[in-house]
């Protein structure tokens, strides 16, 4: 298995790819961070179905039974129900 190190390292160069993608498709690398619509739903994608599966499984490898039964008991991000 991968150092926990090197898995950091990788989801930080996932994540500046993400966002040098989505500013180059959406033109603007240069502007301040506002957008469109279209834009900021990308960054709430980026973050519910990219980044949050990949750090629990990290935390289930670190954690196991324990993380395991959190997970159970509570939901993600919105109480009761995600």
């Amino acid at each position: 298995m991968l150092d926990d190190g090197l898995i950091g390292i990788f989801i930080f160069v996932l994540l500046a790819a993400l966002v040098a993608v989505k500013q180059v498709a959406t033109g603007r690398i240069l502007d301040k961070p506002e957008g469109s619509l279209l834009v900021q739903l990308v960054n709430v994608f980026n973050l519910l179905f990219l980044l949050i599966p990949i750090e629990e499984d990290r935390l289930l490898s670190a954690y196991q039974e324990s993380y395991a039964a959190y997970q159970r008991a509570t939901k993600r991000l919105v109480p009761f129900v995600y």
